[in-house]
């Protein structure tokens, strides 16, 4: 979560939501004015809508961040964190609804490599409008 502090951009392949996220993504937009492209599995999309409405709706986010949604399988979250000195690509492994690893790198060839993996996701998923108020 401290990588995303120093991030203008994030790019994020979302299986599944965890209240963490939410609460880094939203202080993100509030303190840092990022700009993000979010790509969730539809059960993501509709946990965010259920439980977290209230708390998007405090923050402006729907400037900040693009939503698309998918019904593929996403096998993990994918953060690619874009900044002109440091860019980064994170994958973060869930098992039981929390976090079972994270593995980070930063060399060049690590992010090419996350950028060509989030592609194909964003090629066959939908934008989504998302009405965050309440």
């Amino acid at each position: 979560m401290e990588a995303l502090k120093t991030t203008d951009r994030l790019v994020d392949l979302v299986p599944l939501i965890l209240s963490a996220y939410i609460e880094a993504l939203t202080d993100l937009v509030r303190e840092h004015d990022i700009k993000a492209e979010l790509l969730l599995h539809e059960n993501a999309l509709d946990s965010l809508l259920e439980y977290y409405q209230d708390i998007f709706s405090k923050v402006d986010i729907t400037d900040h961040v693009d939503f698309y949604v998918t019904d593929q399988d996403l096998p993990y979250t994918l953060w690619i964190t874009e900044h002109d000195e440091r860019s980064r690509a994170d994958i973060t492994f869930h098992e039981n609804g929390g976090v079972r690893g994270v593995l980070m790198n930063d060399f060049p060839t690590a992010l090419q490599w996350a950028r060509d993996e989030f592609s194909p996701y964003l090629e066959t998923a939908d934008p989504v409008t998302v009405n965050l108020t309440p």
